[in-house]
């Protein structure tokens, strides 16, 4: 059984996402992504720091390849100790888009882009299973620009209001994307707080706009002192949920939950189901009340606790997210506003046309 309702902020979509498959609001996903291999998302000055620091690692043994070329994670690299935060993006060859070719959709493929995007990205020493997952879909991206070769998502939907499909292309550059970097001298953190609950309602709108943090373009740059891995939510009735990041080890968990919950099979693989939903959120809490739960507890109090609760727990998290946008904001010809998800999925690495629109 899915999930009947999923908000558009909903945090459960990054890791459902990372699998490729929709989660239920009524949203289809778009068609896939191309982009350039000489577009940069990043403002020149972060580029060049990126340059900057890879030029530094000349000492790491084994020469990279020839292709690869710098970018600067979203997290910038808080959350990695002793790590700047730049990797390297290496193209797909013929043999990667064989294994994307072969991998099936929704969660049966979800193992393949794995493999894929740990082959395409140089980390620079960061263990790839620690990788974020707001950072391993930017990755994810950015493999896709390099490798098809155009500085355009080409993005294909259809209105749910009126049902005509339109051309949305935009470059990766316009897609919404939360980053995060280090303060200057002198310089205060602008990084939200992951508790809220006496917010001003205009400015609970101007966040959720995404108008907070330094503009540049579809960027939005906050400044911070520290990526901790565990963040406090105080909900409504006083309890307070230690949250951690999600990453790739948790995305494995995950693939592996599904398999044997029997929502990885090939009947469901395109629709995780609540359990799934709740494995997801389950894995995002560390503490309750200031002691350490494992993912058994955590399940527990997912299951258990009123949903107001359980969505006041998702905008904290929601709030503590940084990376891309990816259930971006549409105008259709005939001004109906809406929000549909991309499909992270290999579909997104074929050439256009060939990927389909549900």
């Amino acid at each position: 059984m899915s999930d009947p309702q999923v908000p558009a902020d909903d945090p459960r979509r990054k890791l459902a996402t990372a699998f490729g498959v929709p989660m239920e609001s009524g949203q289809a996903p778009v068609q896939g992504s191309q982009v350039a291999p000489d577009k940069y998302t990043q403002p020149p000055s972060t580029l060049l720091q990126a340059q900057a620091h890879l030029a530094q690692q000349q000492r790491v043994p084994g020469a990279p390849d020839s292709l690869s070329r710098p970018y600067v994670l979203p997290s910038g690299g808080l959350g990695y100790e002793g790590h700047e935060g730049a990797v390297l993006v290496i193209p797909m060859r013929g043999e990667q888009e064989e294994v994307l070719a072969g991998a099936g959709s929704g969660l049966a493929a979800s193992p393949a882009m794995r493999h894929v995007v740990q082959q395409c990205i140089d980390t620079q020493g960061i263990p790839y299973e620690r990788l974020i997952l707001e950072d391993w879909t930017a990755c994810l991206l950015h493999v896709l620009s390099y490798s098809m070769g155009e500085d355009l998502i080409p993005l294909y939907p259809s209105c749910p209001h009126c049902n005509q499909q339109f051309d949305g292309s935009r470059p990766l550059s316009q897609v919404p994307c939360r980053v995060l970097r280090r303060p200057t001298p002198g310089e205060v953190t602008t990084w939200p707080p992951a508790t809220s609950l006496d917010e001003d309602e205009d400015m609970r709108v101007l966040r959720e706009m995404g108008l907070e943090g330094d503009q540049d373009g579809a960027e939005q740059v906050y400044v911070a002192t520290d990526l901790h891995d565990n963040y406090e939510v105080t909900l409504s009735n006083g309890q307070r949920i230690c949250c951690r990041y999600l990453r790739v080890s948790d995305m494995i968990q995950a693939e592996d939950f599904a398999q044997r919950s029997g929502e990885g099979n090939s009947k469901n693989a395109k629709t995780p189901g609540a359990r799934l939903h709740s494995f997801i959120m389950a894995r995002y809490i560390s503490s309750i009340d200031g002691r350490a739960v494992g993912v058994l507890e955590a399940m527990k109090w997912v299951k258990q606790a009123p949903m107001f609760l359980n969505h006041e727990l998702r905008q904290g998290i929601e709030r503590r997210s940084f990376g891309y946008e990816l259930v971006p904001a549409f105008r259709c010809p005939n001004g109906h506003s809406f929000r549909q998800q991309l499909p992270l999925n290999g579909a997104m690495f074929r050439r256009r046309g060939s990927a389909t629109v549900h």
